[in-house]
């Protein structure tokens, strides 16, 4: 059983539930992203359960979605910026880019396990593109007001 510092013990449940990881990429795989580690790490079975599998397909579809949808509005919104959104669109670009190489590679996996295809789900597209409606929206207000 894990301990804190203190030394007293954790709860393996809540141990768990605090070692989650968080919906955004590391800024070292923004950087230089390692496929042989990211692949090396996903085909560990005893840690990388099918259902982490599965939600991390998805999770990456989302992100490459919201990816594309933050490189489309920021050249869009080039010529109204002056050209400073372009550094949005590196970001994006780049963003998109690992998105793809870790989908990709998770798909793979997926299909090593001998597990059928997923289906693409529609709020896996929708909801970051209406995130990202909704935050260009509050910009707009904003830069408005000033």
């Amino acid at each position: 059983m894990p301990q804190t510092r203190y030394g007293h013990y954790i709860p393996v449940l809540f141990y768990e539930c605090t070692t989650f990881e968080p919906f955004t990429m590391g800024l070292e795989d923004l950087l230089e992203f390692d496929t042989s580690s990211y692949r090396k790490k996903i085909s560990n079975r005893r840690t990388y359960s099918l259902d982490e599998l599965r939600t991390n397909i998805y999770r990456k579809r989302s992100q490459s979605a919201g990816s594309s949808f933050g490189l489309g509005v920021s050249i869009a919104a080039a010529p109204a910026s002056g050209g400073a959104s372009l550094v949005g669109a590196v970001y994006s670009s780049r963003k998109l880019l690992v998105a793809c190489q870790k989908l990709e590679l998770l798909e793979e996996e997926w299909t090593d396990r001998e597990m059928e295809k997923l289906n693409h789900r529609l709020r896996d597209v929708l909801m970051p593109v209406a995130v990202g409606t909704a935050t260009m929206g509050v910009r707009i207000c904003f830069s408005r007001a000033y």
